[in-house]
């Protein structure tokens, strides 16, 4: 489980033209990132699992500052941080791939240095001449792409695509849904 980190502000001008309450719009100060693994659709594997999962060149520290307009400052000390080191089995329904998702986590947000990356480690096993022959193989993706940079508030989606020529991953960003659920602080 991994802890948010919300905010809101308002100023003494917005206090004194409301005596009663004031209305505060919370913000996430932090990044979400999901991720998730499926079997590429072409494979004739026997059966693809992924085994470990870890996120590396991630910064875990840094200084905010509501009242600025930049409001993350001073990240240091990236981190290699272990995601998932369970054995994930990929299936087939029919004819689509299950998508599992593997972890979700929020982090600082930041620009994605070119220490950042994905390293994972996945097993197929395939069958050639009614013997079954298993590679497991451990592999790094730089995660610098399409994405340059986490946002606050943003929720960043890395789909992993495994089979047995290629590993792709794609990537895309959403912001949080919003949910109101009435609170008032006084």
């Amino acid at each position: 489980m991994t802890t948010d980190l919300c905010y809101a502000t308002a100023t003494v001008a917005d206090c004194a033209s409301h005596p009663d309450a004031v209305d505060l719009v919370v913000s996430h100060a932090l990044t979400q990132v999901v991720f998730r693994v499926k079997a590429a659709s072409y494979t004739s594997a026997v059966s693809m699992s992924l085994n470990s999962l870890s996120l590396a060149g991630i910064y875990s520290v840094g200084d905010f500052n509501s009242a600025s307009a930049n409001k993350w400052s001073g990240q240091e000390s990236a981190q290699t941080y272990t995601l998932s080191n369970s054995v994930t089995t990929l299936t087939y329904t029919g004819t689509t791939p299950d998508v599992i998702d593997i972890c979700s986590y929020v982090y600082i947000p930041q620009e994605l240095g070119a220490n950042a990356a994905i390293s994972l480690s996945y097993s197929i096993t395939q069958n050639v001449n009614s013997t079954d022959y298993t590679l497991t193989t451990p592999i790094t993706i730089p995660l610098g792409g399409a994405i340059t940079e986490w946002e606050a508030g943003k929720k960043y989606i890395y789909t992993l695509n495994i089979g047995p020529d290629l590993i792709t991953f794609s990537a895309s960003a959403l912001g949080w849904t919003e949910v109101d659920h009435g609170i008032v602080v006084e």
